[in-house]
């Protein structure tokens, strides 16, 4: 059985001013936050739209805290970060990295909506995992994405002394309030 339910003029007059002003108010957020990139405006609505979720303030001041802020498309892999990693392969000539270790803003998104319906199909379950789009350091080139990093029991042969040497950081190597452990994304040191 269907229930009916009657709104009266009202009622229906609050509920469309809250929605629209839901919306207003997640419109403020982006214009705010991404004025130098408004590009990414439309990804961000998708995403919003996507998972049924609105962007807050407390979104990008944690994310900026945590990624400092927005990136510039470097267009692909630098030569730096390729050569680099060459280097590093001679010592452990198993390692790889990952073809999607440099991201277009789009591809960010794609990865950003991956992470979100592993954690919750919310904006801030995807953030434990992905960069909003735009802030990313596979936006820049200098960023990889690594695979058989690990010695037979399971331990990270990336020391932080064995990635300075071939200009490399760990730069997401714990925990934080906001993201988990990247223990296989390096970041190119120079």
């Amino acid at each position: 059985m269907k229930k009916v339910i009657r709104l009266t003029e009202s009622d229906l007059y609050r509920i469309v001013r809250r929605v629209i002003n839901e919306q207003q108010i997640s419109n403020n957020v982006l214009n705010k936050y991404l004025i130098s990139k408004p590009e990414l405006i439309p990804l961000y609505q998708e995403i919003e739209k996507v998972l049924n979720d609105k962007f807050t303030e407390k979104h990008f001041v944690d994310e900026i805290k945590y990624s400092g802020g927005l990136k510039n498309l470097s267009g692909g892999l630098l030569p730096n970060t390729i050569n680099s990693f060459k280097l590093l392969k001679t010592k452990f000539p198993n390692i790889t990295y990952s073809n999607n270790s440099y991201r277009t803003y789009q591809n960010q998104k794609d990865v950003f909506l991956a992470s979100a319906k592993s954690h919750g199909n919310t904006i801030s379950g995807a953030l434990t995992q992905a960069a909003l789009p735009g802030f990313s350091q596979h936006h820049t080139g200098k960023s990889l994405d690594l695979s058989n990093y690990k010695d037979k029991n399971g331990v990270s042969r990336l020391t932080p002394d064995i990635l300075q040497k071939y200009n490399f950081k760990l730069p997401y190597a714990t925990k934080t309030s906001l993201r988990m452990a990247e223990p296989w994304h390096v970041y190119l040191n120079v």
